[in-house]
């Protein structure tokens, strides 16, 4: 799905997903990732809900967000409850969504201004 939004260049908006790739700022990403408004880390080695660990949460909580949004691929799907723990732990509100909800989301919130990580969980890829 295209979405059009104003450009800012200081700000990480998705611009395009579908299935299988996020296009943020003109790049296309096939692989699981961690969207702040001004940061990309590209290389979460998530490949399923199932994968998350505590060291996930902690690497996302060292972003220091007010919410995180994550995806959990083409459908929804929840984490183990020690997962939702550690955030909650933390203060940190969590929301868990389908990639297509949490993409729409994101952009929302991040354009409010407030502080939001977005958590992309993306199939492995065919050719693996």
């Amino acid at each position: 799905m295209q979405i059009t939004l104003e450009s800012d260049e200081r700000r990480n908006l998705i611009q395009r997903y579908d299935t299988a790739s996020v296009q943020i700022n003109e790049v296309v990403y096939t692989a699981s990732l961690l969207v702040t408004p001004d940061d990309l880390q590209s290389d979460w080695s998530v490949t399923s809900i199932d994968d998350l660990s505590e060291s996930h949460v902690d690497a996302i909580a060292s972003l220091a967000p007010d919410l995180v949004i994550m995806g959990t691929g083409t459908t929804l799907r929840f984490p183990r409850p020690l997962i939702h723990a550690g955030f909650a732990g933390r203060g940190i509100g969590v929301e868990f969504m389908d990639n297509a909800a949490a993409c729409r989301t994101y952009n929302v919130v991040a354009a409010e201004g407030r502080w939001v990580v977005c958590a992309l969980i993306m199939p492995p890829s065919r050719t693996e």
